[in-house]
């Protein structure tokens, strides 16, 4: 038998010298390291439509969060059920853009999104010479 490589022992509980470069080759090997399938579902179901970085970073943050992540990824699968790929990818660069990490925080906006806002109309007084007041602008140049 032949060494090839040889490091220094540590005693300390945890630490290794040398080994950080087959780290992540040892921790695919793991099996909790690998994918659960209802996650990789998720990033194949939104795989092209925003950025594969920004929704793993997502679900990392959400996994940070007090709830289950597997729950979360389940609802964000129905979601995109319900209203399809592209608007759930859509909602999810907003809710990251905000830090509202959640498959609830992504069904508000998709909701808001089906439901927009009407404009309201403009606020009539009973005086009509307070309806035909209009205000100057003011100029923030010579400021």
């Amino acid at each position: 038998m032949e060494e090839v490589v040889s490091y220094p022992r540590s005693w300390r509980r945890g630490q290794t010298f040398g080994a950080d470069r087959f780290e992540k080759i040892l921790a695919e090997d793991r099996p909790a390291a690998r994918r659960p399938q209802a996650q990789q579902r998720l990033l194949d179901s939104l795989d092209g439509l925003c950025s594969r970085s920004l929704l793993e970073a997502y679900l990392r943050d959400m996994a940070a969060t007090d709830r289950s992540l597997g729950r979360q990824i389940s609802e964000l699968l129905e979601l995109i059920r319900q209203y399809g790929p592209e608007d759930v990818s859509d909602a999810i660069e907003k809710a990251a853009t905000a830090h509202a990490f959640g498959a609830d925080y992504v069904a508000n906006i998709l909701r808001q999104q089906r439901l927009p806002r009407r404009p309201q109309p403009p606020l009539r007084l009973r005086d009509s010479l307070l309806n035909e007041l209009v205000t100057d602008p003011i100029s923030l140049l010579g400021l």
